[in-house]
C-alpha cells in the first residue's frame, strides 16, 4: 500500500530476543495476534530468506493488509526460493485465522543450482515454545515415507535434495469429552506413549477387567499407545483426556489375524493409514458399542479401540493429516446374494445369504467378524462366526 508503515510484532522482536507486544501496526492502526513464528530459510549457498507464519483473531482465509505479506513473482529456474502456498496466491508472510482447531501452512523451498544442494528451516525454540498448542513440520521423500518434526522440540530442519514442499499443521490443545457405556468397551489411550493404568483413569473400572489381544485375550496392567483394549465398566461413565496431538504412531510386527489397534489424539480416517504391504483387509474396521455390538467404521475416533483384519506380515501407520487422498475403504456389496440388515440402537449391519464369491474380486476375509467380546456382551453374527454364508440358511 503507497505510504503505508508496517511493523509487525510479536512474542519475541527479531532483534535481541526480547519480548515484544502480541499486536501488528499499520497505517497507525492496531492489529492484534495471537501468536507468530518467523522461520529462516538458507541454503549452502548462504542465500536466505524469512517467512513469517501465525493466526489472528481479525485475520481471513485471503491477503489481510498489515498482516500478510505477497511474495514477489517466482525468480528464474535454479535461483533460491522460499514462499508460502495458498490457493493461486504466494505469501512471505501469512496469518490464517484464530481457530480452537487446527491451521495449516504449506510452502515450497528450492536452493540454488549449481551449489545450494539442500534448504535448511531454523526458528527461535524460546518464541516457538511460547505458542500454545502444538506445532509440527512434515514431509514426504521421493519414496513417499512421512518425516515429522515437533518444532518445539528441535529448531533446524534440513530439507533432503529432492523435497520441495512441505507443510506446518498448528493445533490448540484440546479436551476431549468421552462417553463410555456400563459394560463392555473398546478403549485406547489418548495420551501418547505413556504407560498409564485405567483404573487411574476410569473411576468405574471392574478390577480385573482390562484386556488387550495377541491372539488370544491378554490380561494387561496399562496402556500402550496404538494398542486397542476391552474394559468393563461398573455404570456409564464420562472421561475427559487432554491428548498428545501427536502426527502419526507406527503398529509394526502385524500378522495374518486380527488386531487390537487404537489411534491419536485426532481423528484418524481409513484413506490415512499407511499400509505398504497392503495388508488391510477393506472392510473390517469395526468398532463395538455395548448396545448395538460391533459395527462397521472408517475412522478411528480418540480414546476408543477398534478391530482391524490382516491378510498379510507388516506394519502400518496411522496418520492425522486429511490432505491425503482417501481410496476406497468398505469392500463392495457381493453380487448374487440375498442382503438383509440387523439395526439395533440406530446402527446397521449388513449380512448377506445364499450366495458364492466365485468369479468376483472381492476378499473373503471382508465378511469375517472379529473375536467375541467378553462374557455378557452383546454380539451378533452367522455361526460360521462371519457376516456371510453361502447356503440358502444360516443360524444367527
Amino acid at each position: 500500500v503507497s505510504g503505508a508503515h508496517l511493523f509487525v510484532g510479536g512474542f519475541y522482536s527479531h532483534a535481541g530476543g526480547q519480548p515484544a507486544s502480541n499486536i501488528a501496526r499499520w497505517s497507525g492502526a492496531t492489529i492484534h495476534t495471537d501468536w507468530f513464528l518467523p522461520i529462516t530459510a538458507q541454503d549452502m549457498n548462504y542465500n536466505f530468506r524469512e517467512l513469517t507464519i501465525g493466526t489472528a483473531p481479525s485475520a481471513t482465509n485471503g491477503f489481510d493488509i498489515g498482516l500478510d505479506q505477497y511474495a514477489p513473482p517466482p525468480p528464474p529456474d535454479g535461483s533460491f526460493d522460499i514462499r508460502i502456498i495458498e490457493g493461486e496466491e504466494t505469501y512471505l508472510k501469512l496469518y490464517n485465522p484464530s481457530t480452537l482447531m487446527e491451521t495449516i501452512w504449506t510452502l515450497e523451498a528450492y536452493p540454488e543450482t549449481p551449489g545450494g544442494f539442500q534448504v535448511s528451516l531454523e526458528w527461535d525454540m524460546e518464541t516457538v515454545n511460547d505458542i500454545p498448542g502444538y506445532l509440527f513440520l512434515y514431509y514426504e521423500d521421493s519414496e513417499n515415507v512421512l518425516h515429522t518434526t515437533d518444532m518445539k522440540a528441535d529448531g533446524l530442519v534440513w530439507l533432503p535434495q529432492d523435497v520441495h514442499e512441505f507443510t506446518i499443521r498448528h493445533t490448540v490443545q484440546i479436551v476431549l469429552s468421552l462417553d463410555y457405556q456400563e459394560g463392555w468397551n473398546l478403549i485406547g489411550s489418548p495420551l501418547g506413549k505413556l504407560d498409564i493404568s485405567p483404573y487411574n483413569i476410569f473411576n468405574n473400572a471392574m478390577v480385573d477387567s482390562f484386556f488387550g489381544y495377541n491372539g488370544a485375550y491378554t490380561d494387561e496392567s496399562v496402556f500402550q499407545y496404538g494398542a486397542g483394549y476391552w474394559l468393563r465398566l461398573a455404570a456409564d461413565e464420562q472421561v475427559e483426556f487432554y491428548p498428545v496431538l501427536l502426527d502419526s504412531v507406527s503398529i509394526d510386527e502385524m500378522e495374518p489375524r486380527w488386531h487390537l489397534i487404537a489411534g491419536l489424539g485426532l481423528p484418524v480416517d481409513f484413506a490415512n493409514i499407511i499400509d505398504p504391504e497392503g495388508i488391510l483387509v477393506d472392510g473390517t474396521l469395526m468398532g463395538y458399542d455395548n448396545d448395538s455390538g460391533y459395527f462397521l467404521t472408517d475412522t478411528i475416533e480418540p480414546g476408543r479401540g477398534y478391530w482391524i483384519r490382516t491378510d498379510g506380515f507388516g506394519t502400518i501407520t496411522l496418520i492425522a493429516d486429511y490432505s491425503r487422498p482417501a481410496h476406497p475403504y468398505h469392500a463392495p456389496a457381493p453380487e448374487g446374494f440375498a442382503r438383509f440388515s440387523i439395526s439395533n440402537n440406530g446402527r446397521e449391519l449388513d449380512f448377506y445369504l445364499g450366495g458364492t464369491l466365485d468369479g468376483q474380486d472381492i476378499n473373503p476375509l471382508s465378511f469375517n467378524m472379529p473375536p467375541k467380546p467378553p462374557t455378557a456382551a452383546f454380539d451378533i453374527r452367522f455361526d460360521n462366526n462371519r457376516r456371510m454364508i453361502e447356503l440358502e440358511s444360516g443360524k444367527l
